[in-house]
């Protein structure tokens, strides 16, 4: 199955949005996104050029989806409610969390986006 959703990728002040299921030809663009390097042609890249501010609202929304995604199996774990799910640890992240839709859990997720981006780039 393939996946349309958009990876970031960066390349000094450039930004590329690149779907996960699009594989460009080898070249000498070198691109960062997350931990992940590669090295794509130029040409075949921009079409998926994208501006900073872009950048920056698509990792926030990839973020958010993670975080949302952490949440559902911290509820799923703690839903099961047999003795080797039983975590004090889940109870209190799941306590801690935001919930969705809410100013702080859009503030967690552009913290946490930020926080990637500084640990993947510098």
């Amino acid at each position: 199955m393939t996946d349309p959703t958009p990876q970031v990728w960066q390349s000094g002040e450039r930004f590329f949005a690149i779907p996960k299921d699009v594989t460009l030809p080898e070249g000498d663009l070198e691109l960062l996104g997350g931990l992940r390097r590669k090295k794509v042609d130029a040409k075949s890249a921009l079409p998926y050029e994208i501006d900073k501010e872009q950048a920056d609202e698509l990792a926030r929304k990839q973020v958010g989806k993670s975080v949302d995604t952490f949440e559902r199996f911290i509820q799923d774990r703690m839903a099961k409610g047999d003795k080797q799910n039983e975590n004090p640890l889940l109870a209190a992240l799941l306590n801690a969390m935001p919930r969705q839709g809410t100013p702080e859990r859009e503030k967690l997720a552009e913290t946490l986006a930020n926080g990637a981006r500084a640990f993947c780039l510098g």
